[in-house]
């Protein structure tokens, strides 16, 4: 999935803790809300996609009945089953969401699913990695699937990393 840069005045952050929650509607593929990056070996990333996200809550309060679509492709929908151990919603309160990689893939269809097998976190670092856990307070947790997440809330953007553990 990679490293995922959120422009928070576009998903109309509302809190970060326990789980992210905003009032975004926003489903502009020409001015995302979710920059998608790689990490590469020398510590550079590499863009590799975008992603919009819609919080159900909002969704649902400004008339939506659906998920929205994306050629031809429903949204997928991103809840915690709290009788899972995983974290299927990644910290984030229920919502809509459609990545969108830029990488050919062989089946083109696969360039719109949440994860894609080409791009890993593989030379992340997380804050405390980096040794900056006094201003990044951020664990990783185990969401399930061998993928972990990590969430690191500061303006102007928020960024949450997903990688196989």
């Amino acid at each position: 999935m990679g490293i995922h840069y959120i422009n928070p005045k576009k998903l109309k952050i509302t809190r970060g803790q326990p789980r992210v929650d905003g009032k975004a509607t926003h489903t502009d593929f020409m001015s995302p809300s979710i920059l998608l990056y790689a990490p590469r070996a020398d510590g550079s990333l590499e863009l590799v996609g975008v992603e919009n996200l819609v919080f159900l809550n909002a969704w649902k309060a400004a008339g939506n009945l659906a998920p929205s679509m994306f050629a031809g492709r429903v949204w997928d929908t991103m809840a915690d089953n709290s009788n899972t151990p995983e974290d299927e919603a990644h910290r984030f309160e229920p919502h809509h969401d459609q990545h969108v990689y830029f990488k050919k893939m062989a089946n083109a269809k696969d360039q719109l699913r949440p994860f894609n097998p080409n791009v890993t976190c593989k030379y992340h670092k997380s804050a405390h990695q980096a040794g900056d856990a006094k201003n990044n307070p951020t664990t990783w947790t185990t969401i399930g699937g061998g993928l972990r997440t990590a969430v690191f809330l500061s303006a102007p953007i928020a960024v949450i990393a997903i990688s196989r553990e």
